[in-house]
């Protein structure tokens, strides 16, 4: 017999504390928790408790969601089931979805032509009045970083002023994936324009704040960035593909990796230190995700076919690209 009359405000509250305090950094799994929690709320069958009926009405797959993200969705919910049971409640336990990735999606990769009409378009960004969100000091340095350290978006705007270190080059992300620390290194050119927007904007602020900060000195918001990103392509003449084929903002690591792999292919760097390097700079667990990268490199750029197959590794497999 499942538990019955659970307060869901109260159980979530405790399990995200205790998620926090194992150290996981959980915020999109709060944003799950938190519309999990509105719709038990919304039907009155949770007063019968964490059923199998009731889970799986919940984890079916909605209009335009992507199995990917029912996947993630239903992880949360598994976990929290998973808690509830340890804390002697009787709840149903959902199955992880797997295979829920697309193994046929190709990302889109800027070619050097479309990045330069990129920073082209950012430099010369028409300045607002008002500049209410300092966009035109923030971007053309925020854009750089993405495309030349591969951050993932989410880690770049949670960057904290104390761990740029503009004098040196080294980038210390904290908040990665998978809450893994690691440290990038930036190109002498990202390192002199960060050093300037640093010591012009940054230099009285409290190093514990980000280091792409609004004005106020709130966190810039992914939806705000993706939002101009898309309104930078069309001012760049890239146009937009179709759903699922971009390009999207995160294509810009996807991009970083390509470029960088070519790069190091025209210099003669072996690619056995080449994956090592990358995955270090990408945050990767294993070198199988960085891999993935070294197929896609030879399709954007088919003429280091030659160059790149000598690599030992079995990179031909269907592939799924983070």
């Amino acid at each position: 017999m499942y538990t019955k009359n659970l307060n869901y405000k109260k159980i979530i509250e405790e399990f995200l504390s205790f998620k926090l305090s194992c150290g996981y950094k959980y915020y999109s799994e709060e944003t799950t928790l938190k519309s999990f929690c509105n719709y038990t709320q919304e039907h009155k069958d949770s007063e019968l408790g964490l059923s199998k009926d009731f889970l799986e009405k919940w984890s079916i797959l909605r209009v335009r969601e992507e199995r990917k993200s029912l996947s993630n969705r239903v992880s949360v919910i598994r976990e929290l089931g998973l808690y509830l049971n340890n804390q002697g409640y009787k709840v149903h336990i959902l199955r992880s979805i797997k295979n829920s990735t697309n193994k046929g999606f190709i990302p889109y990769v800027f070619s050097k032509k479309e990045m330069a009409k990129i920073f082209l378009t950012i430099d010369t960004w028409h300045q607002s009045k008002s500049n209410r969100y300092n966009s035109n000091q923030v971007y053309p340095i925020l854009f750089r970083m993405l495309y030349g350290c591969g951050l993932r978006i989410s880690e770049a705007l949670h960057l904290k002023i104390k761990n740029v270190d503009t004098e040196t080059g080294k980038v210390i992300v904290d908040v990665a994936k998978n809450d893994k620390q690691r440290i990038v290194m930036m190109s002498d050119s990202l390192q002199k324009i960060c050093h300037e927007y640093k010591n012009e904007y940054l230099l009285h602020l409290d190093p514990e704040s980000t280091f792409f900060q609004h004005k106020d000195g709130k966190i810039r918001s992914k939806n705000q960035v993706n939002n101009f990103f898309r309104q930078l392509l069309y001012k760049s003449d890239i146009p937009y593909l179709g759903r699922g084929k971009g390009p999207y903002l995160h294509n810009l690591r996807h991009t970083f990796a390509c470029h960088t792999f070519y790069q190091m292919s025209q210099n003669g760097i072996d690619m056995n230190v080449g994956i090592t390097l990358v995955s270090s700079y990408l945050g990767h667990e294993s070198h199988k995700s960085t891999e993935r990268y070294l197929k896609l490199t030879q399709e954007v750029f088919p003429e280091l076919i030659s160059k790149i197959t000598n690599y030992n590794s079995n990179i031909y497999k269907e592939v799924v690209y983070v």
